[in-house]
């Protein structure tokens, strides 16, 4: 996004949060309300320039995603709370699978909590983590398995794209609603998708990730 917005952005955020603690004691919410509208349409104008940078819709631009050492002690902090025994090196590898969000690092900890009450003892350490996200088909990326053959179809069967949403839920065998809801934006996200006025497209890190040469023409051909 454009520097200037971005710097006018984090201006108004002190501003109104100034104006608001200002206001909260008196519940006067009227006075902090016109902070608030300049920082949503500030939030707004970001989000439009981020799409179109990434062409993908405002709302993925604006998914902020957690680094891995910040979800590690959210990681930590669940098990604690779900009485699970897990080492750092363990929480962190949950959380460098975990799509950058919590609710999905949360899921996977309770996934991996099972394995390990099986097979690992109860405790779970950096081997049990890794042995159970393989187990579940969990990449290094946070990819699964239908991430993974969205991917693997493009490159292969429609040799990198375009292909339409419709043909591709088709071909993957997956609602094109859930495609474009629960799968796009991580891959849009993570650099391994494009989306064009002709369809769907995937780059070079796509072929890579999936194991498939990307053929010669295809980046003469994206648009």
């Amino acid at each position: 996004a454009d520097g200037d917005l971005v710097e006018a952005l984090s201006h108004a955020r002190s501003a109104s949060e100034a104006v608001w603690r200002e206001a909260r004691p008196a519940d006067d919410f009227a006075a902090a309300l016109p902070g608030l509208e300049q920082v949503l349409g500030l939030t707004r104008e970001i989000a439009a320039a981020k799409s179109a940078a990434l062409n993908t819709s405002p709302y993925e631009a604006l998914l902020d995603l957690y680094e891995p050492a910040d979800l590690g002690r959210i990681v930590r902090r669940s098990a604690g709370i779900l009485d699970v025994d897990v080492d750092d090196v363990g929480a962190t590898t949950i959380a460098s699978r975990s799509r950058g969000t919590p609710r999905v690092a949360n899921r996977l900890l309770k996934r991996v909590r099972d394995y390990a009450e099986v097979r690992g003892a109860g405790r779970i350490d950096r081997e049990v983590a890794e042995e159970a996200l393989d187990l579940l088909e969990v990449d290094h990326a946070g990819l699964d398995r239908l991430d993974r053959d969205i991917l693997r179809t493009i490159c292969e069967k429609f040799e990198g794209g375009p292909v339409g949403l419709s043909t591709l839920a088709v071909a993957v065998g997956e609602e094109a609603d859930t495609i474009e809801d629960v799968y796009e934006p991580y891959l849009l996200q993570q650099g391994f998708l494009k989306r064009t006025p002709r369809g769907r497209v995937a780059t070079a890190a796509a072929f890579e990730h999936v194991g498939v040469e990307r053929p010669a023409q295809h980046a003469a051909s994206l648009f």
